[in-house]
């Protein structure tokens, strides 16, 4: 989505980046269950972050560089 963003309109003036690791979101997925509308299984959720991470590598540099690039422990509970 930034990618297509920054190559369609201009680049965001801030970021805000929530670092989570893959067990987290996988066990927060299971409490919310199936039959919630955001619920992903988790071979699914694994593909998507892994797909995340490869192009992370060089977005997320430049994302820190030319933006208020604000990240967030998303691993804490609410």
């Amino acid at each position: 989505q930034a990618r297509l963003f920054i190559k369609n309109c201009v680049a965001p003036s801030q970021v805000y980046y929530m670092r989570c690791s893959k067990d987290i979101c996988q066990e927060r997925l299971l409490e919310i269950g199936p039959d919630h509308p955001s619920y992903m299984p988790s071979s699914l959720l694994a593909k998507q972050v892994k797909r995340f991470h490869e192009q992370a590598t060089t977005l997320l540099p430049y994302l820190r560089n030319n933006s208020k690039f604000i990240e967030i422990d998303a691993e804490k509970p609410l």
